[in-house]
């Protein structure tokens, strides 16, 4: 499945073989109920970032990841619509 990510830059991050996705009120709980961390660019900082790790469940299923990616991209979207 095609997920149309054009003209948004920060949707997701690849970092050390893991991707993140990112996440807001409406979607974080799906990632902490799987279990899953926000990125830490830092790790010896308490500073996280609004990605979480997606499921290996969700990366085995190509549907499944398209819907995560779909829901990230709302996501970006809405949070470039409160930017401006």
């Amino acid at each position: 499945e095609n997920v149309d990510v054009s003209g948004f830059k920060w949707t997701g991050i690849l970092f050390e073989g893991r991707l993140y996705l990112k996440v807001d009120e409406t979607t974080r709980a799906d990632y902490e109920r799987a279990g899953m961390a926000p990125f830490r660019p830092y790790p010896k900082r308490s500073v996280t970032m609004r990605y979480y790790a997606v499921p290996l469940e969700v990366l085995e299923s190509a549907g499944e990841l398209a819907r995560w990616a779909r829901r990230s991209v709302a996501v970006a979207r809405g949070a470039g619509q409160r930017q401006n």
